[in-house]
Parts: C-alpha cells; sequence; structure tokens
C-alpha cells in the first residue's frame, strides 16, 4: 500500500528541501506552506484550512521544523486525534 505524506514547511529553504525529499519517495507526497491557519500547496498553490478533513486524506506528516504557536499546536493535535504518523 502507497501512503500518502505531506510536507509541512514553514519557509522557502524548506520547501527547497522538500522538493529534494520528494524524488526520494516512492509514495504519493505533497508539499504545502504553513500560513496562519491555512496550508498552501505548492504544487497548485491552492489554499485549504487546517482541519480535520484535511489530516484525514494523508497518511504521514513530515514537519521540519515545529515552532510553539498557536497553529502548529492546533495542527500537531489533530494529526495526533487522528492517531497519524510525525
Amino acid at each position: 500500500m502507497r501512503r500518502k505524506i505531506a510536507i509541512i514547511c514553514h519557509s522557502d529553504h524548506h520547501i527547497k528541501k522538500s522538493l529534494l525529499l520528494q524524488k526520494e519517495f516512492l509514495s504519493e507526497t505533497k508539499i504545502f506552506y504553513l500560513k496562519n491557519k491555512f496550508l498552501e500547496a505548492i504544487e497548485d498553490n491552492s489554499i485549504r484550512p487546517i482541519s480535520s478533513k484535511f489530516i484525514s486524506s494523508f497518511d504521514i506528516f513530515i514537519f521540519y521544523t515545529l515552532h510553539s504557536n498557536k497553529n502548529n499546536l492546533g495542527l500537531y493535535g489533530l494529526i495526533r486525534k487522528q492517531n497519524k504518523v510525525i
């Protein structure tokens, strides 16, 4: 079974590293830039709210950094509630 991976970035530097990492995975990967209460998909610049629906569409989450602020902790909490891999 191929797992879906979400890579969460906080800076342009993280996006560059994510694009390199994306090439190494056989699984489907999507890269997102975390902006306040929203996640911007790097591929098509679509904006998605941080929600349980978003979390349920992925199996694994990769963070380059996880600063302790309200939005990051909210996202982290939703991921943990659904017992997803971080």
